[in-house]
């Protein structure tokens, strides 16, 4: 035990010592934080909104006002040379040329008969085109144009200006009526969603940075060497070098959380204990992934270049943009061995939704599993380079 306190002494002093590793370990992160909650969200904001209206009436003027004052479309001001203003689209060709040219994301064409139709109840149609280059894009303005037209219709309706389905079919009988609550994120704030999944990602790829290279640090510098020759054994050499990293991934995770709390109001509805043990086992399971990195290198740069490897596999593989189960089924098996990915599950589970330890057995069992076959390895790794 007093072997390995030297060494975690040891490491602490020489990385507080770097005066240019202590922006990297709590300056960068944080910064990180800030910017990634505000731009990694997977919501579409001013959409390109091109207009073709046939009708030129008081009730189509209302429905383009409608989705233009909500927030998601906007109408283009400037247009390219030779393009029609996107306001304008009098006909087929021209709202080809605005889509072709990337002028708009969606054209509403409202028929001529529009207003006509709507005061007498007859039938009318609205066409939505589309530009589907970004699919996502285009699905999420198409979900965003038909919820603001059937709420434009509902309106109208309570307004008496159109007949209501029941006037229509002069008929009374029981009908469907949806409601709905959204459980855990009422307000449907993206950054409640996905602070915690950054937060989680962040403290991951330091730990996993460091790991990586710590040791093949002292390879570089040469000091491995002398240790090697040392009476100190492997278990307690490696403890005392991942030990001080082990902290201050969690002191990073502090701060973190404290910023999610106070500057985006985080909700923490779970134990904070199940959170900090369960980031505990994940940092060790990046920390032996970073000592693996470090035997099959020789320079901090060559670990560098393999962690980045790994980590842009684990990161676009961890559930944080796109959800596991929309993977294909291999990618979900992948997704085991990955301790990104169950982080940024324990902790969206324990701050959002107040899991507590009976929920997420399964995910200690699997991080517990990873913590020992990657320790493992990385220890045989180790012996055998030292050799």
């Amino acid at each position: 035990m007093r072997s390995i306190l030297f060494f975690v002494r040891k490491e602490l002093l020489q990385i507080f010592r770097n005066k240019a590793m202590l922006p990297l370990l709590f300056v960068m992160p944080i910064i990180q934080l800030l910017i990634l909650s505000h731009v990694a969200t997977n919501e579409v904001k001013n959409l390109k909104l091109g207009v073709s209206d046939l009708s030129h009436g008081i009730l189509s003027q209302r429905l383009i006002n409608k989705m233009t004052c909500s927030g998601y479309f906007a109408i283009p001001e400037k247009t390219g040379s030779g393009l029609p203003r996107a306001a304008q689209l009098e006909n087929r060709d021209q709202i080809h040329l605005a889509l072709d040219a990337d002028q708009v994301d969606l054209v509403i064409l409202i028929p001529e008969d529009f207003e006509q139709n709507l005061r007498t109840g007859t039938p009318t149609e609205i066409q939505l085109l589309v530009n589907a280059i970004n699919s996502m894009k285009a699905g999420v303005a198409t979900t965003y144009a038909s919820a603001i037209i059937s709420d434009y219709q509902g309106s109208l309706q309570r307004e008496g200006i159109i007949p209501t389905k029941e006037e229509l079919l002069q008929i009374s009988r029981p009908r469907i009526n949806i409601r709905y609550n959204h459980w855990f994120n009422p307000e449907l704030d993206y950054k409640t969603f996905m602070v915690p999944g950054i937060l989680a990602l962040l403290v991951s790829m330091l730990t996993l940075l460091l790991g990586a290279m710590n040791v093949v640090r002292e390879r570089e510098i040469g000091t491995i060497e002398q240790i090697e020759v040392s009476p100190v054994k492997t278990p307690v050499f490696i403890v005392g070098k991942l030990l001080p990293l082990l902290i201050i991934g969690l002191v990073e995770l502090s701060i973190g959380l404290l910023i999610a709390k106070f500057l985006f109001k985080t909700p923490m509805e779970g134990p904070l204990l199940l959170l900090y043990t369960f980031a505990s086992l994940t940092i060790i399971a990046m920390l032996s992934l970073g000592l693996m990195i470090s035997n099959i290198t020789d320079t901090q740069q060559q670990a560098m270049f393999v962690a980045w490897f790994f980590m842009i596999i684990f990161v676009l593989m961890s559930g944080l943009f796109t959800p596991i189960e929309s993977m294909p089924h291999w990618a979900q098996k992948l997704t085991y061995i990955n301790p990104i990915a169950q982080l940024v599950s324990i902790v969206r589970l324990n701050l959002l939704k107040g899991s507590d330890w009976t929920d997420v057995g399964p995910y200690f069992r699997l991080i517990l599993r990873l913590d020992v076959i990657y320790g493992l390895l990385a220890m045989a790794m180790f012996k055998k380079r030292s050799k």
